[in-house]
């Protein structure tokens, strides 16, 4: 479980949530470091649609869980990073993050 703002979200939850979008192919939540939370969610999506906006996804996000579960930032990316045996590297995911909130 991840912590925003004391609160602890189920990364797996959000998944499943942003993954019934109809504008969403797969979804992946990460957490990064903070320095006055203490941690953040990011979403990694995969598009179904490649007309779905940050904007688009934050405001479902909005609709359907509390405001300590909303990502601060959406990502979109045309593949996740695999292991070689064929597993989601949500490391890379949280390290790419992590260095494009920071700019």
């Amino acid at each position: 479980m991840m912590q925003q703002y004391g609160n602890e979200v189920d990364p797996y939850q959000l998944e499943l949530l942003l993954s019934q979008h109809s504008k969403i192919k797969e979804a992946k939540v990460v957490n990064i470091p903070d320095p006055q939370s203490g941690e953040i969610i990011i979403a990694w999506v995969i598009r179904e649609s490649s007309d779905l906006s940050e904007a688009e996804v934050l405001h479902y996000c909005r609709e359907e869980v509390s405001s300590s579960e909303v990502p601060q930032a959406v990502y979109f990316t045309e593949e996740f990073p695999m292991t070689a045996s064929g597993k989601i590297q949500k490391v890379k995911l949280r390290d790419d993050a992590i260095k494009r909130y920071s700019k």
